[in-house]
Order: structure tokens, then sequence, then C-alpha cells
């Protein structure tokens, strides 16, 4: 599919956007169609993890990641299923005002045929609603309303 690129603003600081991005095992709470995330390894800064997505199909890919705190949670494709590339990263960017500028990106291509409307939507519709996931999640953190919890549980 090639290299996706998108932008949000965040009324949050970088901290906690950093670590809602990097609480993995919370994503089911909170990510559409997540259905497991399961946490293999961790240091301080990398992490391999394992989850399952319902997409146009259930999905089951393992990444790794690498945590640079507070600005970067970059991955890599380690095995998958129905995958043979998932790529990407999250690059955050503290506003002057207090808020956060995250740029999503990914780079996925599927070991099987994907027609051109699932790969549109895709890139229209699954994505920008992913973003908008984590943006509610990590302005409801910021405001309180959500416990604080740790990337590593």
């Amino acid at each position: 599919m090639g290299m996706i690129v998108q932008t949000i603003d965040i009324d949050a600081p970088i901290e906690v956007a950093f670590a809602t991005i990097a609480d993995f095992s919370s994503y089911t709470k909170f990510v559409d169609g997540m259905r497991a995330a399961k946490i293999l390894e961790h240091d301080d800064d990398h992490m391999r993890v394992k989850f399952t997505l319902d997409l146009f199909k259930r999905i089951t890919y393992t990444l790794d990641i690498t945590l640079k705190h507070p600005s970067q949670v970059i991955w890599k494709l380690y095995e998958a299923d129905l995958i043979k590339r998932n790529d990407g990263g999250w690059r955050l960017k503290r506003l002057s005002d207090g808020r956060t500028f995250a740029e999503y990106s990914i780079d996925i291509d599927f070991k099987i045929w994907v027609p051109g409307p699932v790969a549109k939507f895709l890139v229209s519709t699954s994505i920008p609603s992913t973003l908008a996931c984590f943006k509610s999640e990590i302005e409801k953190r910021a405001a309180g309303d959500t416990k604080m919890t740790s990337a590593i549980d």
C-alpha cells in the first residue's frame, strides 16, 4: 500500500501522549477492532508485542517496538499471518501551549491480495478512526478521567 502519514493535534502534554501510545496492553479498551495485545518481551526501550485486530479479517501480528521517551514509538514487523510488512511509528512534538503534535506513519503490505476498495477503506476510514481513538484516550487521561497505567504492567 505504501507509506501513509497522518497528523493530529492532541490537547494533552507529550508525556501523557507517549505513555498512552506505549500502553499496549490497554489498546483493547480504546482501539476499535483491537481484540488482544500481549507484551511478549520488554526492557527499557524495546518491546515485542503480539496484536490481534479485526480489520477486514481477523489479523494477528507481532511487532518489535522501540521506545524513545517522550518523542517516538517506532515499530517493525516481527511476524504475522496475513501481513508481509508493517513498519511505522509515532513522532511526537511538544507544542508551546502544552499540547502535542503527533505524526503517525505506517507502511503496510499484505501477503494476500487486498481489493482496491478495502485498501481505500484502510486509508480513508480505518486509520483516521484509529487516530481519533488515540486522541480521545490521551485527552481523557490528561484530564484525569482515566487512571494512568504503566506501559509495562
